[in-house]
């Protein structure tokens, strides 16, 4: 199953925003997630997650963390799922 979704792209310094849209399976590589616009995927006691695959609910819900689009995540046999913190 493949996923449609849009990311908001703000610029603080413009009052316009530019959405991206992205297609994501419900199982998705970090790497995929960053290059769609995810900066960092932390786990929710703050360790950086570099590679693995993440299990999404729907869609990728990044939390805006100073600046910068976070997407929270706990381990659970053998992925990681994605956690909604805001």
């Amino acid at each position: 199953m493949t996923i449609l979704i849009a990311i908001d792209d703000t610029d603080t310094r413009e009052s316009r925003g530019t959405g991206r849209f992205r297609e994501f399976m419900r199982e998705s590589r970090v790497d995929d997630l960053r290059v769609a616009g995810v900066d960092e995927v932390h786990t929710t006691g703050g360790e950086t997650i570099r590679t693995g695959m993440v299990r999404l609910k729907k869609f990728p819900r990044p939390s805006l963390r100073a600046h910068r689009a976070i997407l929270f995540v706990e381990e659970g046999d053998g992925y990681y799922h994605d956690v909604v913190m805001d």
